[in-house]
Formats: C-alpha cells, sequence, structure tokens
C-alpha cells in the first residue's frame, strides 16, 4: 500500500485496462499483410521502438516504401483508416487485465476521481471507452496528440491538486516517464517487477489489487467527506 486512500487516479488504457497490446500490434501488420515490404519496415520500426502515432507510423511506412521505389504506394491515411477498423472491432471484444473493472468501480464507490490518458488518438479512444462500457469512471478520456505529461498537468490543474495527489498507472515507459516528469507516483502493471521499468516504487501483475494498493481496506471504505 502506498498510502492513505488516493483520490485522483490517472489510467493508461492498452496494457493497463484492456490486454489490447498485442492486438493492436498484429493489427499493424494485418492492415499491411498485402503490401510488399510492408511487414519488413514494421519490424525495423519496432526494434527500434518507434514512438509516432499510427498517422506518422504509416506515413513513415510509406515514405520508406517510396525510398524502395515500390510499385504501388498506398495512401497513409487510407492504411490509418483500415488500422483503425480492425482495432475498434477487436479492442472493443478484447479481454480487461484481470481486476480492471472491478477495481474502477470500487474505486469509484469510494469517491475516487479517475482520468484516462492514453497515446491513442483521441476520438478512437473515446470511442474505444465507450465501447467497452467504461466511460461513466472517467472525469476526463484524453489522447493523442497531446502528450501524456500534458494531459496529466491539465488534471493536477483541473482539480486543484499537487502531483503528490494524484498516481499513474500504467504498464509503458510513457506512462513511467509522464509521472516522473511532473513528481506524481506511479504504479506499475506487469508481471515482470524489474522489467520494462526497471525497479519500481510500486508495481502489480494486474488491477484485482489496486484498490488495496491505493488504500482502500474494505468495500465500503471511503474518501473524507
Amino acid at each position: 500500500m502506498i498510502g492513505p486512500m488516493i483520490g485522483h487516479v490517472a489510467f493508461d488504457f492498452d496494457g493497463t485496462l484492456v490486454r489490447s497490446n498485442r492486438i493492436k500490434r498484429d493489427c499493424f501488420y494485418e492492415t499491411l499483410a498485402d503490401v510488399p515490404g510492408g511487414a519488413a519496415i514494421l519490424d525495423d520500426l519496432f526494434a527500434d521502438r518507434y514512438r509516432g502515432d499510427r498517422f506518422a507510423l504509416f506515413r513513415e511506412v510509406t515514405r520508406r516504401l517510396g525510398c524502395g521505389r515500390a510499385a504501388a504506394i498506398p495512401d497513409p491515411d487510407a492504411l490509418a483508416g483500415h488500422y483503425g477498423k480492425l482495432c475498434r472491432e477487436r479492442v472493443a471484444c478484447a479481454p480487461e487485465v484481470p481486476g480492471a473493472e472491478a477495481a474502477l468501480t470500487r474505486l469509484s464507490q469510494a469517491g475516487a476521481r479517475m482520468f484516462l490518458i492514453s497515446a491513442t488518438p483521441q476520438q478512437p479512444l473515446e470511442q474505444l471507452v465507450s465501447d467497452r462500457g467504461l466511460t461513466r469512471f472517467f472525469d476526463l478520456v484524453l489522447g493523442a496528440p497531446t502528450g501524456k505529461p500534458t494531459h496529466l498537468r491539465r488534471v493536477i490543474g483541473k482539480c486543484a491538486i499537487t502531483p503528490a495527489d494524484i498516481v499513474m498507472v500504467g504498464d509503458g515507459h510513457d506512462d513511467q516517464a509522464a509521472a516522473a516528469q511532473l513528481g506524481c507516483r506511479f504504479i506499475a502493471v506487469t508481471d515482470q517487477p524489474t522489467a520494462p521499468f526497471g525497479a519500481v516504487e510500486t508495481s502489480i501483475p494486474d488491477l484485482r489489487t489496486l484498490p488495496e494498493v491505493l488504500g482502500l481496506t474494505s468495500p465500503a471504505e471511503g474518501l473524507p467527506r
């Protein structure tokens, strides 16, 4: 447990609430399945930990295809659109990270304010959250192109709190870095406590114990009024 009940919690989406990281990666390859050379370019981009969003990634793919003088260069926006459709269909029915909805329910009942902060573009993110019936849990749903540190700063300002009053829960380096940049606490969702983050103060394999880690010790307990 990291201290008294935490009243403000920011969540990442993919890999934190939903088992969707692998799905999204597979959708990139499926989108480029009929594009000669596309899979090899994706291999290179992912090996280099490419950090752009889906639109930037497909622009980079088509740029590299053009450098290789591919016979027919697909439209990057059309690729991004097809990818988005695949993702929405599959992520909408992907399994949750164990304990996700139960944790959100308990925290909501206890009076916590929760925020979703993701690198998924804003409109697709809102659609996915709605498709999964999770919108009701969050004060704000915030996606790309705005970065996670900026979103965290917005939440802190909106709630008139200090960085120490909010916890970032996520499964990625960008979640950890955003929390560190603002001075927020961070909980890593990973079944490998020392990877990919290195040593972290708090890590959990899934969300089944998250309410207790945040200081909620019984189902009936809530925040002081």
